[in-house]
């Protein structure tokens, strides 16, 4: 397979995560270049091949924040007393999240984070775009 005729785009390592590939010894080039491929199977080179035509290499990842930019940024924006009444009112998988998120990234697409943003009356893409302006550390 050594060669595909497609860009490869930032989620296709995800991809390959989740699915039947993952931890097999291959990787990849964004130019469509796979090294290691040839000690894959047929089977799983079919399954590669089916995984690359799925493949969309415009989609991006999700931008990621520290829980400390989301706080920096809550803070900033005059918001950090409604997110901390969210969180505590929040289901306790929810908070508990929170509460461990200070140094971690969090996708701006975490479905816990949306909960607390939508209950605190900020949209998650205001709340990341001033959080990627905060420092990370």
């Amino acid at each position: 397979m050594a060669e595909i005729k497609t860009a490869i785009g930032p989620t296709f390592g995800p991809e390959v995560e989740a699915s039947t590939l993952a931890g097999l010894p291959f990787s990849w080039g964004e130019d469509g270049v796979f090294y290691g491929d040839e000690a894959l199977t047929p089977e799983q080179v079919i399954d590669l091949e089916a995984l690359v035509a799925a493949h969309d290499p415009s989609k991006q990842l999700p931008r990621q924040a520290t829980g400390k930019q989301i706080t920096s940024a809550l803070s900033d924006m005059g918001l950090l007393d409604a997110w901390d009444a969210a969180v505590m009112a929040a289901k306790p998988a929810d908070r508990y999240y929170w509460q461990r998120a200070y140094d971690d990234l969090t996708p701006e697409d975490n479905a816990k984070i949306g909960r607390l943003a939508a209950a605190a009356g900020v949209e998650v893409a205001v709340l990341f775009d001033k959080a990627m302006t905060e420092p990370v550390r």
